[in-house]
């Protein structure tokens, strides 16, 4: 009997396997400051989008107006001060959306940054000794 338990515990010890600290993989969802952060970069670029876009409506507009000269004639008025409206309209136009573009767009980029993973750390004490696990993700 005696004999039967030394064999049995020594079989035992011999296939147990020694205890390991087992890295622990974590996924990290990003959270809610991503989804902003995507959001505010598409409406940065659709706001950079309509800055060039009125960039150019400028641009043609004070082409077409330098061709009528300084002094345009009484039929030339009504178009004249249409063709300044639309200059004034599109630098306007140009000059927010290129700032407002850039500002959501460079804060769109912030956000997403600013939600990554955080890396994670943990000391894990076992019967011969200690396991220190550092783990980080991207």
């Amino acid at each position: 009997m005696r004999t039967t338990a030394l064999l049995l515990i020594t079989v035992l010890t011999l296939g147990a396997a020694p205890a390991r600290a087992e890295p622990q993989v974590v996924s990290h969802q990003r959270g809610m400051l991503t989804h902003l952060g995507v959001g505010l970069l598409i409406s940065g670029m659709f706001g950079l989008g309509l800055g060039v876009a009125g960039a150019l409506g400028s641009s043609d507009a004070s082409a077409r107006l330098g061709a009528y000269g300084s002094s345009p004639t009484m039929a030339e008025q009504p178009t004249v001060t249409a063709l300044q409206t639309r200059l004034f309209v599109n630098s306007v136009l140009a000059g927010v959306g290129l700032v407002a573009g850039a500002v959501a767009a460079a804060f769109g980029i912030g956000c997403i940054l600013g939600d990554a993973p955080r890396p994670s750390v943990a000391f894990v004490p076992i019967s011969q000794g200690g396991v220190f696990v550092l783990s980080a993700g991207f």
